[in-house]
C-alpha cells in the first residue's frame, strides 16, 4: 500500500509545483476579490405623502423591494420583491457561475495540465523503475489516474468555498449543498480524464491525449444536441399536454396551442378548432400562448376557450381585449367568436351538465341564453355576473377546479382555499374559506374537485386532500418528492383525482378507499396528459400522442388510440433514445449542481415562473450521474487490462 500512497503524494506534489496551478489560483482570488462586495439589501417600500399633507416624509408599506449594491453603491433600481423570493434567483445565478467557471474553464484547464501524466509515467525509463518494485500494474494506473485529479480538485475547492463563503456572509445563503459540488465537478472532470489516460496509455502522446478528449466531448455534445433539438424543436411542440372528451370524441391541445381531433377510422390526429384558413406551421421557436381554459359545453354540443389578443400580456393575464373562441361539432369544430366575455378573466370552467363559468378576480360570471327581444325569437347569449356578493380579491397566480357533478368551485391563492356553490337561485354563494396551514408560504398550486373532497397539489410537490364540508386537512404526501404539478383532475363522479406531474408521473388517488391509486399505468415518466371521460375511465396520453383508456375498478386497460409513427418520431425512438440512454452524458452534470442549489428538476420555458401549466423542461438528475459512472468504469477497466497485459 505504501508504494500506491508515495505515488499518490508525489501527484499532489506535482499539481502544486504546477505554475498553471498557481496561476489558476490567482485568478480565481481576484475573481472571488472581486465578487466578495456584491450584496443585496432588502427594505420597505415608501408611500408616497397624500396630496395637501404638510408632512414631506414617505409613510412604508407593508411591501418589501430588494437593491443590489456593490461596496456602498447601489447597482441597480429596487426590485419589488423579498429576500426569500430573491433566494432562488440568486441561487440559480450562482449555479451557473459555478458551472460556467469550474466545469467549463477550470475543466478544460485540467485536461490540458494532466494530459501528460499518463503518457510520461508509461513511457520508456520512467515505467521501468516504478515495475521494479512489487506494486501491480492495474492499481498503479489507477493511482496515477486519481492523482491527475488532484489539480482539478484543489481547485474546484478553493473557488467552491470561496463562493460558499461569499454566498453565506453576503446573501445569508449557507448552503451545504454548495459543498457538495466539489464531488460533482471532480466526477465530471474524472469523465473526460479516464479518456485521456486510456490515449495516453494506448499512444504515449500527451497532444494525442487532448485531441481524442476533445473529439470525446464533442461526440458527446452531438448525441446530447441530436436529442434535444429534435424534442424541443418538432416532437416536443406537438406533444398533447390536454385531453378533452367531447362526447364521443376525444380532442387534443398540444403546447402549441392547437387544437386536434382523433379520427379513428384513419387513426390518426387531424387540426381542429382552428380559423378557416389558417394554417399550423411545422416546428416553431417562438410558441403561441395556447387558449386557456378548453372545455366542452355538452348542452350546447361545443367547445369554448379564451384566447387574448397578441398584446395580451401573457398567458394567464388577459385584458379587456380577451376573446372568446367557440366551435360546435355540428359545423366540424371550426372556430368562431363567441360572446363578449368579462374583464381580466382568469379561467374558464364547465360542468358536466355543461354549464360556462368565467372567474375574474373578483366574481364568478355564467353563461347564459336569454332573449334578445320579446317579439324576436332568436336568443342571444351574454356572461352574467353570478356571485358572490363580497368579492374574490383574487391573483393572476390564483388556481381553479369544478367539481364536474354539482358545479361548484374550489379556488386556491396565497394559501387560502375557498369553496363556491351554487344556491338555489343559480348563484355563487361562499360555502368555506380557510387558509390551509401546509399551503401558507405557497403561491402557486394546481386544484382538483370532486365529490366531498378537494385536492390541492402545490409547486413545491406536496399534495393536500382536503375535506370540502371545512377544508380540514386529511392527508398531506409527497408522490413524486419536490417536483412541481402541472395539471389535476377529478372523474365525473368524484372518486378518482389525478396529478399530473412536470416530470411526466401521473398519480391517482380513490376518495372511496381514501388512498393512493397504486395502479401501473403505461408511460409513466412519459405521461404528458390526463383527464376522465363520461364513464370514469381515465384517458393518459404517452409517446407523445398515444392515449390510452383505463377502467379503473377493476383496472384493465379498455382501447388505445395509437396514430402511426413518422419517420422522425420512429429514428427518435429506436435511434436516437437509445443511443443517449447508453452515452455517457458528462455536459449534463451541470444539472446536478442547479438541483443541488435551486431544488428544481424542471425549468420554466416561459416568463411567467408561477404558472404551473406552462411547458417546463424536465431536468434529468439520475441518469447522467448513472450513464457517465458505468462509462467511466467501462473506460477504467478497460486500461487497466490493456496496462495489465502490455509490455512495457
Amino acid at each position: 500500500m505504501r508504494p500506491y500512497l508515495a505515488v499518490l503524494k508525489d501527484s499532489f506534489r506535482e499539481a502544486l509545483a504546477s505554475r498553471v496551478l498557481w496561476i489558476l489560483i490567482i485568478l480565481t482570488t481576484l475573481l472571488l476579490l472581486l465578487a466578495a462586495p456584491v450584496g443585496i439589501r432588502e427594505q420597505k417600500v415608501a408611500q408616497p405623502p397624500t396630496p395637501g399633507t404638510e408632512s414631506d416624509e414617505s409613510s412604508p408599506t407593508g411591501k418589501t423591494e430588494i437593491v443590489a449594491t456593490y461596496l456602498v453603491w447601489d447597482i441597480f433600481d429596487p426590485i419589488p420583491m423579498s429576500r426569500a423570493q430573491a433566494t432562488p434567483v440568486i441561487k440559480a445565478l450562482l449555479a451557473g457561475i459555478i458551472d460556467f467557471f469550474v466545469g467549463t474553464l477550470g475543466v478544460f484547464a485540467a485536461i490540458l495540465v494532466t494530459a501528460s501524466i499518463i503518457p510520461h509515467t508509461f513511457e520508456a525509463g520512467a515505467i521501468d523503475l516504478l515495475l521494479s518494485k512489487p506494486v501491480s500494474r492495474s492499481l498503479l494506473y489507477l493511482t496515477k489516474f486519481f492523482g491527475g485529479c488532484a489539480f482539478i480538485a484543489l481547485n474546484a475547492g478553493y473557488f467552491i468555498c470561496g463562493m460558499w463563503l461569499i454566498a453565506g456572509s453576503r446573501f445569508d445563503i449557507w448552503s451545504g449543498k454548495l459543498l457538495l459540488c466539489i464531488p460533482v465537478f471532480l466526477f465530471l472532470f474524472s469523465i473526460y480524464y479516464c479518456v485521456s489516460a486510456l490515449a495516453g496509455v494506448l499512444w504515449k502522446n500527451a497532444v494525442v491525449s487532448i485531441v481524442v478528449t476533445i473529439l470525446f466531448w464533442a461526440l458527446c455534445f452531438v448525441v446530447g444536441a441530436t436529442k434535444n433539438v429534435t424534442e424541443q424543436v418538432w416532437l416536443n411542440p406537438q406533444r398533447l399536454v390536454k385531453l378533452v372528451p367531447a362526447g364521443d370524441t376525444l380532442l387534443g391541445v398540444t403546447d402549441l396551442g392547437q387544437v386536434r381531433q382523433w379520427r379513428p377510422e384513419a387513426s390518426t390526429w387531424e387540426d381542429a378548432f382552428s380559423a378557416e384558413g389558417q394554417v399550423h406551421a411545422g416546428p416553431a421557436f417562438m410558441l403561441p400562448q395556447p387558449p386557456i381554459g378548453l372545455v366542452y359545453d355538452a348542452r350546447n354540443d361545443r367547445i369554448l376557450a379564451m384566447q387574448a389578443a397578441a398584446s395580451g400580456g401573457g398567458f394567464g393575464l388577459f385584458g379587456p381585449t380577451a376573446t372568446l373562441l367557440q366551435g360546435t361539432r355540428a359545423n366540424g369544430w371550426k372556430r368562431e367568436k363567441g360572446p363578449a366575455p368579462p374583464t381580466g378573466v382568469l379561467t374558464l370552467l364547465a360542468s358536466a351538465e355543461g354549464d360556462v363559468v368565467a372567474v375574474t378576480k373578483a366574481a364568478v360570471f355564467r353563461l347564459v341564453r336569454s332573449n334578445a327581444d320579446n317579439d324576436v325569437a332568436e336568443k342571444r347569449e351574454k356572461f352574467v355576473r353570478s356571485g358572490p356578493e363580497t368579492a374574490l380579491k383574487l391573483d393572476s397566480t390564483a388556481a381553479f377546479a369544478m367539481n364536474p357533478a354539482t358545479g361548484a368551485i374550489a379556488i386556491f391563492n396565497r394559501g387560502v382555499v375557498t369553496v363556491l356553490e351554487l344556491n338555489s337561485a343559480e348563484k355563487y354563494v361562499l360555502r368555506v374559506a380557510k387558509e390551509v396551514a401546509s399551503a401558507k408560504a405557497a403561491t402557486a398550486a394546481v386544484v382538483a374537485f370532486g365529490g366531498n373532497t378537494v385536492l390541492v397539489a402545490l409547486a413545491d410537490g406536496q399534495v393536500l386532500i382536503l375535506d370540502a364540508a371545512d377544508l380540514s386537512e386529511k392527508e398531506n404526501v409527497r408522490p413524486a418528492g419536490d417536483g412541481a404539478p402541472r395539471f389535476a383532475a377529478a372523474s365525473p363522479t368524484g372518486r378518482w383525482l389525478s396529478v399530473l406531474f412536470h416530470k411526466h408521473v401521473l398519480w391517482l388517488y380513490d376518495t372511496q378507499k381514501g388512498k393512493a391509486g397504486g395502479l401501473s399505468l403505461t408511460g409513466q415518466g412519459d405521461i404528458s396528459a390526463a383527464d376522465f371521460d363520461s364513464s370514469d375511465c381515465l384517458l393518459a396520453t404517452d409517446r407523445g400522442t398515444r392515449v390510452t383508456r383505463y377502467q379503473l375498478d377493476p383496472f384493465q386497460v379498455e382501447d388505445r388510440r395509437a396514430p402511426t409513427l413518422s419517420g422522425l418520431q420512429m429514428v427518435y425512438h429506436y435511434v436516437i433514445v437509445p443511443i443517449y440512454t447508453v452515452f455517457p452524458k458528462p455536459g449534463e452534470l451541470g444539472n446536478v449542481v442547479s438541483y443541488l442549489l435551486t431544488d428544481q428538476d424542471s425549468l420554466p420555458m416561459g416568463p411567467n415562473q408561477q404558472d404551473l401549466a406552462q411547458r417546463r423542461l424536465k431536468v434529468d438528475i439520475a441518469g447522467p450521474i448513472w450513464s457517465s459512472l458505468v462509462f467511466l468504469t467501462v473506460i477504467l477497466s478497460l486500461s487497466c487490462v490493456y496496462v495489465w497485459r502490455s509490455d512495457f
